[in-house]
């Protein structure tokens, strides 16, 4: 794939070829490759050399405890490569001999960006990725945020290591469980095979899935993921070339005429508004997060003492997430309305002065307790509709789940709370509740906590996207009152300069779209 054809006038404009021209160079290598590329990834002391020693049948570096600052390894076992940046080893024999598979040995620090979460350029031309984990010291933070960087990206074969030091029996098997269970549990949806290196017949079987495996049905879907990249690294760069021109779209319109002065000075006052309305969003987001964690935190507590937990739900978790959003709301309310009246105020200030007004507070307040007014009608009509909990396709009552039918909680609220359907298909419902009759209870009211975390969780998500909507709608009332009492209109500047602005952003859009 030509990157610097596909994204030519972008590239220019942006000033990025040299950044372009790296990623072409990986997906360059992806493509030429005659080797299947395997990286062999783990922290220090995790067991990547030994493993490398097992797969090749020979001991091709002596493992060691501590960092040498050796080179990094690569063994292969059809012919020779030559890097560099490796220690380039072919062996001869064992049961990898003559294939094309070619095994790295990274270290991570130097692989994995731990807080950006980005791939260094040699793990990014890998096929796929054996991920060493020790069994003694599993899911480090250095662990999991390479496991975040390459999932999903890579094929990932996860080899559990040092497990013989457990005793062979309960702490051996709890060990392995543990570990599957974290990654799980952190990483839905990923698929990845685990080899355990205390078995025997482990060797044999990840040399089996490395002979069988096929690159080029990988590559195509690399090289476009790695073009996703390239496009999102371009709109980014574009963004930045954006707030530059609409900066600069002030700052000219500053030296010409009256009437441009004029414009440019509203539109920097609208802008501060704006920045004030986000002030409110942000006040309101801050007390909703509040509430959110000690609502959860309340909520699971309620249910932990139940000793009906189906029952709470089904008679008590409607009544309960009614009152604790109910004074959120109290208090979310409170709050915005303190800070639009002296942000209404400021915006009032800062017309008269910038245009020679003369609005008088009198005027300001009369508007501000008319539209306070509205809000609190608004918020005066607010009430909870009845809960639906009835047998069919949409709700059903909370007894059935027993006999795997679908669940769901309606909440629904009028302005500041949307409706929230929270459902979950009888097949999903199934395989999380119900299974061997309830047989396993501890599982059962794991997955009831969940449910009602998620449950909370998802209510004062659309509380908070609600909260924005609606005081967004008063920013712009406040606003549009302020411009027909000062006589003034607020109009966009133009010119070359927004010219220049329109121009950006259709590249910005072009870009997500494509």
């Amino acid at each position: 794939m030509n990157l610097s054809q596909k994204y030519d006038k972008i590239i220019h404009y942006t000033d990025s070829a040299k950044d372009v021209g790296k990623y072409e160079k990986i997906i360059t290598a992806i493509e030429d490759s005659k080797f299947k590329n395997i990286a062999v990834l783990g922290e220090n002391n995790s067991g990547k050399t030994s493993l490398i020693n097992r797969l090749a049948g020979t001991e091709v570096r002596k493992p060691s405890k501590i960092s040498l600052d050796e080179q990094p390894l690569m063994v292969t076992f059809a012919e020779k490569a030559e890097s560099e940046n490796f220690e380039c080893v072919k062996v001869d024999g064992g049961k990898l001999a003559g294939s094309s598979v070619a095994l790295y040995e990274l270290p991570i620090d130097g692989a994995v960006n731990g807080e950006t979460h980005t791939v260094s350029d040699v793990l990014e031309s890998m096929d796929a990725v054996i991920y060493v984990i020790s069994a003694i010291m599993p899911f480090t933070r250095t662990d999991l945020e390479a496991l975040r960087a390459i999932a999903n990206r890579f094929p990932v074969i996860i080899w559990i290591s040092k497990a013989d030091l457990f005793d062979v029996g309960r702490e051996y098997n709890d060990c392995k469980d543990y570990i599957k269970k974290v990654f799980a549990d952190n990483f839905k949806d990923v698929e990845v095979e685990f080899f355990d290196g205390t078995d025997s017949t482990s060797v044999d079987k990840v040399i089996d899935v490395l002979k069988d495996f096929d690159p080029e049905e990988l590559r195509g879907y690399h090289v476009l993921q790695i073009d996703q990249f390239v496009k999102n690294m371009l709109i980014e760069k574009l963004k930045i070339l954006l707030a530059d021109a609409k900066s600069k779209l002030k700052s000219d319109a500053r030296t010409k005429q009256d009437d441009r002065r004029a414009q440019l000075q509203w539109n920097n006052i609208r802008l501060t508004m704006m920045e004030k309305e986000q002030d409110a969003v942000d006040a309101a987001n801050k007390r909703i997060c509040i509430s959110r964690i000690a609502v959860k935190q309340k909520a699971a507590e309620e249910l932990k003492k139940a000793k009906n937990k189906k029952q709470w739900i089904s008679n008590n978790l409607k009544p309960f997430l009614e009152e604790e959003m109910r004074k959120t709301i109290l208090e979310v309310f409170d709050d915005v309305c303190e800070l639009s009246s002296v942000h209404a105020e400021w915006l009032m200030g800062e017309v008269n002065r910038a245009f020679g007004k003369k609005i008088t507070v009198e005027q300001l307040n009369s508007y501000l307790s008319s539209a306070e007014a509205e809000v609190g009608d608004c918020y005066a009509k607010m009430g909870y509709k009845h809960i639906g909990l009835a047998a069919g396709s949409g709700a059903v009552a909370l007894g059935s789940v027993a006999i795997g039918t679908s669940l769901a909680v309606v909440l629904s609220y009028y302005y500041f709370i949307p409706t929230v359907i929270l459902a979950v298909s009888a097949s999903l419902l199934t395989a999380l509740f119900v299974k061997g009759g309830l047989a396993d209870y501890e599982k059962y009211n794991d997955n009831l906590s969940r449910f009602v975390s998620d449950c909370c969780e998802s209510n004062y998500n659309q509380l908070s996207a609600q909260i924005r909507e609606e005081t967004h709608r008063y920013y712009e009332n406040i606003i549009e009152k302020i411009v027909t009492l000062s006589g003034e209109k607020a109009q966009d500047s133009n010119g070359e300069a927004t010219a220049k602005v329109s121009e950006i952003e259709a590249m910005i859009r072009s870009l997500a779209e494509a």
